[in-house]
């Protein structure tokens, strides 16, 4: 039981005095508490699909994790207040590789165990790290990304967890959050985890955060607003705004009203941001043109031409061969795409045939993806060939290996 000087003149925990009345080692031994003895058949170990009524809220909060990271294969991941595991293990599923790390022995050692007994095929991408005091027992610029997935409003101060992030951060590394608002202590939840087991629920104020952060090397942010609820709409009126955006107009103010209804409930109590770590390499903006092939930013390799009644399905192999962080496919400046290219029967060449966007693995210089390509027949005399385009910057002028020309 709590002492009474803990709670406020409203007899809620104050969760401030709660973090001054205890030292860092008793917050680490009241954490590998909640841990000891936990059998391998908890549900929270089975996160995100732990029930039925909770996955759903994890799925969501799942999805926009993925998209604030920007994952790609074999990617160092450093799974922050780990807990069980389950982070970790979605991330070595998806091809990354996962550093836990927690203040509670007891909790890497319940995630060790279930991944052995249930996943063994995921122990050789995950590693486990103890946190002792403030510092993050891994090296200097040893991480790609940081997770911190319910984690942070359990530290006692930001400021020492934020500068040791952006140390171990490599230079472009992002990091990961996914917290409660500026009033969790006061909830009713957060009310009974302190007084019944005296664990910090403290509060994330997004603005301090961010100030904080920029102050131990950290860049920009992103704050993501993803929907709890998928909007619904009755099929008629589905038809009407079908109709709408494919004519290129704006939604109506009812659709307006339809959607930010789905997603308030997020912005007043959930808090799901990323944080960028400066320096590293430079954009696909900046790539200089022309630039020679065989030193150039990526490279492309056609794997499989496949010859259909309708034309052809091809398949690609692209790597970022560096030294350029490719910005996300589309039609903004930089961004990068497969263009594919027809050499028409006269000799002359369209190079806007047609983009082909590429997924978030391939980013990063090391990074490389493999696309499939569905094209029509062509007439006598025609092909089709493919170039990597940073658009409105330049093309990479590449020749494709394996099949140049395909008709």
């Amino acid at each position: 039981m709590l002492p009474e000087y803990l709670s406020d003149a409203t007899g809620l925990i104050d969760v401030k005095k709660l973090i001054r009345h205890f030292d860092e080692a008793e917050h680490a031994r009241r954490a590998d508490g909640y841990f000891q003895g936990r059998p391998l058949d908890s549900k929270d170990l089975f996160k995100p699909f732990m029930a039925i009524e909770l996955a759903p809220g994890f799925l969501f909060r799942l999805h926009a994790v993925l998209q604030l990271m920007q994952p790609f294969p074999n990617a160092k991941v450093l799974d922050f207040g780990s807990g069980g595991g389950w982070l970790s293990r979605v991330v070595a599923r998806l091809g990354m590789n996962a550093a836990s790390c927690d203040i509670a022995q007891s909790a890497l050692d319940l995630a060790d165990a279930f991944t052995r007994e249930r996943e063994p095929d995921l122990v050789p991408r995950i590693s486990y790290h103890l946190i002792e005091g403030a510092r993050l027992p891994l090296p200097d610029a040893s991480v790609d990304r940081i997770l911190c997935f319910d984690a942070l409003h359990h530290v006692p101060a930001y400021r020492p967890v934020l500068a040791e992030m952006a140390r171990v951060l490599r230079p472009a590394g992002i990091a990961v959050f996914v917290e409660p608002d500026e009033t969790h202590s006061r909830s009713e939840g957060s009310q009974a985890e302190m007084r019944n087991f005296g664990v910090i629920e403290n509060d994330v104020d997004l603005g301090e955060i961010f100030t904080l952060a920029k102050e131990v090397g950290f860049v920009d942010g992103t704050v993501a607003m993803p929907s709890s609820v998928v909007p619904t709409l009755p099929v008629p009126e589905f038809l009407r705004e079908v109709d709408r955006a494919r004519r290129g107009e704006t939604p109506g103010p009812a659709m307006v009203e339809t959607v930010f209804r789905a997603v308030d409930p997020t912005i007043r109590s959930l808090r799901l941001f990323s944080l960028h770590r400066g320096g590293g390499a430079e954009d696909s903006s900046h790539i200089p043109h022309p630039q020679a092939p065989e030193t150039g930013p990526g490279k492309l390799r056609v794997l499989n031409v496949e010859k259909t009644r309708a034309g052809f399905t091809v398949r690609l192999r692209v790597e970022n061969s560096g030294p350029y962080r490719w910005l996300p496919s589309g039609g903004k400046a930089g961004s990068v795409n497969v263009g594919v290219l027809r050499r028409d029967p006269d000799g002359s060449l369209d190079r806007n045939v047609r983009r082909v966007h590429l997924p978030h693995g391939i980013w990063q210089p090391g990074g490389w993806t493999e696309v499939s390509v569905v094209l029509p027949n062509l007439p006598p005399g025609a092909a089709y060939s493919f170039d990597l385009v940073s658009e409105m910057v330049c093309w990479f002028l590449l020749t494709p290996e394996g099949t140049p020309w395909i008709s």
